[in-house]
């Protein structure tokens, strides 16, 4: 039984990578945070800086790499659309659904 556990959380790191990755991806390809955070009157000096703020100028295996460095160290970014941390909204979200819900009626 213990082989079995050890067998499983030792499989289970290199599949929840690969998929963070594929997510990672997927998710690169069709959203624009850019466009979801600018008014549509910017400057491109504007857009660029901004791009470059994000680190969304660098290759896609360097932001997958900074993503999930700054995962594992808790630090889960900040929000394109409100520019703020995504933490403490996804703490309390967490928090909400971990709540023990009504007593079901007998």
């Amino acid at each position: 039984m213990l082989r079995f556990i050890v067998r499983r959380v030792f499989w289970a790191l290199p599949v929840l990578i690969a998929g963070s990755f594929v997510l990672f991806v997927a998710l690169h390809l069709t959203t624009d945070p850019v466009k979801a955070a600018i008014h549509h009157n910017v400057s491109t000096d504007a857009l660029i800086k901004f791009k470059h703020d994000l680190g969304l100028d660098k290759p896609l295996l360097e932001q997958y790499w900074v993503f999930l460095s700054h995962f594992f160290r808790g630090d889960f970014g900040t929000s394109y659309t409100s520019q703020g941390a995504v933490s403490p909204p996804l703490r309390t979200a967490l928090a909400n659904s971990l709540q023990p819900g009504p007593a079901a009626p007998r």
